[in-house]
């Protein structure tokens, strides 16, 4: 599997598992959903995982086993898998207070690196630019 970022569990990884109060998944669709993303990847648009790496530890990714689930994050290698996404967009944010100290770009620099560094660091991720890249990947 491989992805540009990873991401907390998507809606098919929820049905996957039942929750308090819900009615069983029916089998059958979650099967005709995993095949339909093994053709199409699931592209998630949203994952604060940089920034949780930024809060928690200062952006040392040594501190967290990404290939084990990571209760404390928004996402973690088994999560992504367990989802089916086939891509991660992340955007880059920072509170609008760093204009006032005129910090915003040094902050963005500091999410785009640690974003970088963790797709780098992971064999089964790969960075995309394009929609081509996103379907070169997902073909793998």
């Amino acid at each position: 599997m491989t992805a540009s970022a990873v991401l907390a569990k998507s809606t098919l990884a929820r049905a996957a598992g039942p929750y308090e109060g819900s009615p069983a998944p029916d089998p059958k669709l979650l099967e005709r959903a995993r095949a339909l993303l093994k053709k199409a990847p699931f592209i998630d648009t949203h994952n604060d995982l940089p920034s949780m790496f930024l809060e928690t530890k200062a952006g040392d990714l040594k501190s967290f086993d990404m290939s084990q689930v990571q209760p404390t994050l928004c996402a973690d290698v088994p999560r992504l898998r367990e989802g089916c996404v086939g891509a991660q967009y992340w955007s880059v944010f920072v509170e609008s207070g760093t204009q006032v100290t005129h910090t915003s770009l040094h902050e963005a620099l500091r999410e785009f690196d640690v974003a970088l560094r963790f797709i780098r660091g992971r064999p089964e991720l790969a960075q995309a630019r394009t929609a081509d890249d996103i379907e070169r990947i997902h073909q793998g």
